[in-house]
């Protein structure tokens, strides 16, 4: 029985469908805790729209929880969110050793939009699979 999970998320796709799969694992086991997890770059984001801009760490988090805490919420399902910052692989494997296991997206908000060519060579994003190969606890990847 998995009484805690951690799922990190970045508000791509794949986060989406991992929250959804989390939302399955919580009806088979109705008293295990959810804690969703983003963690913001070391370095402010900076977009080109002409020129640079900074966009503001809060507004960036409220953006990229939005569409799992809308899923949580529309199922009636109660998460602990934390927002950290730093290197999400690192945070994620740090974390990950206080849980019974691990549920993310297969790639991430930086492999969207990439070519066909370009995805045939990349499986799993490269903090997916970071957290695979260093992480203790089970850890379950959603495409």
């Amino acid at each position: 029985m998995f009484r805690k999970v951690l799922f990190p998320t970045d508000g791509s796709i794949h986060s989406i469908n991992a929250a959804r799969y989390v939302i399955q694992l919580k009806q088979q086991y109705p008293q295990m805790e959810i804690t969703q997890l983003f963690v913001l770059p070391e370095e402010p984001v900076f977009y080109d729209l002409g020129e640079y801009i900074v966009v503001d760490e809060e507004d960036r988090s409220a953006d990229v929880l939005r569409p799992t805490n809308n899923l949580f919420h529309d199922m009636g399902i109660e998460v602990n969110t934390l927002v950290l910052k730093g290197n999400p692989a690192q945070k994620i494997v740090e974390l990950g050793a206080d849980y019974d296991l691990v549920v993310m997206g297969a790639r991430g908000m930086a492999q969207e939009g990439r070519g066909y060519l370009d995805n045939l060579r990349v499986w799993l994003g490269s903090i997916s699979r970071k957290v695979l190969h260093r992480v203790q606890t089970p850890v379950i990847i959603v495409k």
